[in-house]
Formats: C-alpha cells, sequence, structure tokens
C-alpha cells in the first residue's frame, strides 16, 4: 500500500524522500510507519530514519541468511475491527525468525498480521528483522562495514547488536 499525499507539500517531501534513499529505503518509506521525537527531530526526519533503519534492518537479515517463516496466528487479537469486520474471515498470521543454532526457538516474531499482500509481508519482515537485530550481535565485528550506504554515506551497522 503507498501513502498518498494530498498536499503539495507531502509530494515535495516523497520526491524529495525518493531522490535521497535507495529503492529499498524508499520502499519501507512508503509503507511503513514511523515514528519521531519532537524534541530531537521533525516528523519528517523521523519517518526518514525509520525507513532507513528498517532498510538496513532488512539487508542485515538477508547478509546472514535468515529465513521467515510465516504460521498462522492461533490466538489473533481482532479487537481493533469492527464487529462487521470480525465477522468476515481474515488470514492472520505471525512472521519468525528461527534461531539458527536451535530452530525451536525464534529471533524475533511479530503476529496479528492481517490480511498481508506481498508489500505488508515485506514490512513486516522488515519489521522482524529490526527487532532481531536488537538482540544478536554480528558474528564478525566487519560485517556491519560491509553493509549498505546510508544517505549517500557509508554508515556501517554497529557491532553491539543495535540499529
Amino acid at each position: 500500500m503507498t501513502l498518498s499525499r494530498a498536499t503539495k507539500a507531502g509530494r515535495s517531501k516523497e520526491a524529495k524522500a525518493h531522490k535521497q534513499l535507495t529503492p529499498d529505503q524508499f520502499f519501507f518509506y512508503q509503507n511503513a510507519g514511523y515514528s519521531f521525537d519532537p524534541k530531537t527531530e521533525t516528523a519528517e526526519q523521523g519517518h526518514t530514519r525509520c525507513a532507513v533503519e528498517l532498510a538496513r534492518a532488512e539487508e542485515y537479515a538477508r547478509n546472514l541468511g535468515w529465513e521467515f517463516e510465516w504460521e498462522f496466528d492461533q490466538d489473533p487479537d481482532l479487537s481493533w475491527m469492527s464487529d462487521e469486520e470480525r465477522e468476515q474471515e481474515h488470514e492472520v498470521l505471525c512472521c519468525r525468525i528461527p534461531d539458527p543454532e536451535n530452530p525451536r526457538y525464534s529471533l524475533a516474531s511479530l503476529c496479528g498480521i492481517s490480511d498481508p499482500d506481498s508489500d505488508y509481508r515485506r514490512g513486516s519482515r522488515g519489521g522482524t528483522s529490526q527487532r532481531s537485530t536488537r538482540r544478536v550481535r554480528p558474528p564478525n565485528r566487519d560485517l556491519g562495514r560491509t553493509l549498505g550506504t546510508v544517505l549517500g554515506r557509508q554508515s556501517p551497522l554497529p557491532t553491539d547488536g543495535s540499529i
């Protein structure tokens, strides 16, 4: 789902982001949620930062060869839906990254993913990757230096496992 911008200012922000971001980063800019700290950044800076972080986490997971497993959410919380919506059938999934050392356990998981299309699934994989990178230390301290460029500057991932 692409976010639509109704104002000229919104279109110019998206156009500026399109020029500054890599295709992967721009995908998350358009398709993922974001947060910002009004004490330290504008909403647009937070939007861009979150898109960059999700793209970095996605690339990190890809470079480590992490797999994503999808399974049905056995106990979904649909309380946010209207009564009419809850009466309809929904595909509600969990996305998880199995621990490579013990696949019974997960490095991270995200559940309650309702009726996902391919963009929503990719966004969910990015969010799940981001959660796992906060807990997992890269096996090689130089790995972070080999990953992508952010906004035209080399930006290695931290070696302490945080993004």
